[in-house]
């Protein structure tokens, strides 16, 4: 992955190929069945997913073909945040992948989530998103998963390349 800000001060890179995939990786200093464990628990995921005031509601039922929620249950009232989607593949403590889909909006992406054992307390988190329909679809996804990452990151530690 290539991103000049990819630094010490962020550890977090990103790189898009294409109109319709991104990419965004760092390593963190927790071991992989932790880490995986903050992508599939719904008690961990919460904790660190989006921003604490976002009252972040995980449900999930981690198998292949089992669904997941993720709901903003704390948005000031008329506020609607929330993604939904299907496991395709569940590797426990390697990868997961799903389908994606934002409350409200037709498309339906696809997240790939491989954890990778950098050294016995350090995994390195790569998520691809694919299938984005627009350019600016790609590019939100881009920020919203280096703010997800960021917040991974805050929660675990992390470690030079």
């Amino acid at each position: 992955m290539t991103d000049p800000a990819g630094t010490q001060a962020d550890p977090i890179r990103t790189e898009t190929v294409g109109a319709d995939t991104m990419m965004a990786a760092v390593t963190v200093t927790a071991p992989r069945p932790v880490v995986f464990s903050a992508f599939t628990d719904p008690d961990v995921l919460a904790q660190w997913f989006w921003p604490q005031r976002f009252g972040t509601q995980f449900v999930s039922d981690l198998r292949p073909g089992g669904e997941f929620k993720i709901i903003a249950a704390g948005l000031p009232e008329g506020q609607d945040m929330g993604v939904s989607g299907v496991y395709q593949d569940v590797e426990a403590p390697a990868r997961v992948t799903m389908s994606w889909q934002w409350n409200g909006e037709t498309p339906v992406t696809h997240v790939s989530i491989e954890l990778t054992e950098a050294a016995p307390d350090r995994t390195e988190v790569s998520v691809t998103h694919t299938a984005n329909p627009t350019v600016t679809d790609r590019d939100d996804h881009v920020v919203g998963w280096r703010d997800c990452l960021t917040r991974l990151v805050q929660k675990y530690g992390t470690t030079s390349r």
